[in-house]
């Protein structure tokens, strides 16, 4: 926190930032400090109860951080995203790590956010007793213009050509690289593909994961729509709270939006890649819980 407030104090000197800019940011960082605090005095008296293990998982840019966030306002809950100190780029240190992690505190829910992990999903809950999982899925149009304001199009196109080439790289085994997924890939590569067709097979290959590994039929998995989510905030965080076993809270839902759904203009695709997306977001969709 004190870093961020040196850091936003610079960016005054140097007028990056106006002072009221800085005012807004540290009063946000104050409050998130004094929840904080708020969080961790509620819980002086409380003996260590037997602490419940959540992962996030699903692909980058499908509100798994957004969903995080809004999650860790609930009292009863402590979370580490994927840049804290439970992960090691971006994926969890060790099953070990996370069991003292979970262990020591004194929070009802420990939720972990490891998407480069997706693929280990099962793993991880069939090791971890009483452990669940949320699989969070977006549609891939608005997936591929978020990440292309992040400039994530170059690496997911470095992605493409190194499947294609056979190329192993360091984020490959999370993106279930079967033999028919890397024939699929080289099918539908060609050297002019664009950044945003690119970012649609990512997409599409890590949410194949949902259901190769038959987490549709898992009653400890709980699959979560973006867009239903922004949409009916209410009624979905009902849903994912009664999933957790915990009580419902005004905090949790406060601050939801659906600003970024469809917002802008459908992105440059390949036909081809278009129809298969088209199929598993419609199948995904079919496979939410009524």
């Amino acid at each position: 926190m004190i870093k961020k407030i040196i850091k936003n104090w610079r960016e005054l000197k140097t007028r990056q930032l106006s002072l009221n800019d800085l005012m807004k940011k540290i009063f946000s960082l104050t409050g998130a400090i004094y929840k904080k605090i708020k969080k961790k005095a509620s819980r002086i008296f409380i003996a260590n109860p037997r602490s419940q293990t959540i992962f996030i998982v699903g692909n980058q840019r499908s509100g798994t951080t957004m969903l995080l966030r809004q999650l860790e306002k609930h009292i009863d809950i402590d979370s580490y995203g994927e840049s804290s100190n439970a992960m090691n780029a971006l994926r969890i240190k060790s099953l070990t790590y996370i069991k003292k992690k979970v262990h020591k505190t004194k929070a009802k829910i420990v939720i972990f956010k490891p998407l480069e992990d997706s693929h280990r999903v099962l793993e991880f809950i069939n090791t971890l007793d009483s452990s669940k999982a949320i699989w969070v899925f977006r549609h891939y149009l608005d997936v591929a213009k978020s990440s292309m304001k992040l400039n994530w199009g170059k690496h997911c196109k470095e992605y493409v050509e190194n499947i294609n080439a056979g190329i192993y790289f360091p984020y490959s085994e999370s993106l279930n690289l079967s033999d028919k997924n890397v024939q699929l890939v080289k099918n539908l590569y060609h050297p002019d593909i664009s950044e945003e067709t690119c970012i649609a097979i990512i997409w599409y290959l890590r949410n194949t994961i949902f259901f190769d590994i038959d987490l549709a039929r898992n009653y400890r998995v709980l699959l979560v729509c973006y867009e239903k989510l922004v949409n009916n905030p209410e009624e979905e965080m009902h849903k994912i709270l009664l999933f957790l076993g915990i009580k419902k809270t005004k905090a949790i839902i406060k601050g939801i939006h659906k600003k970024s759904i469809k917002k802008e203009t459908e992105s440059i695709i390949d036909p081809n890649v278009k129809k298969i997306c088209d199929k598993i977001y419609k199948d995904l969709v079919n496979a939410l819980p009524q």
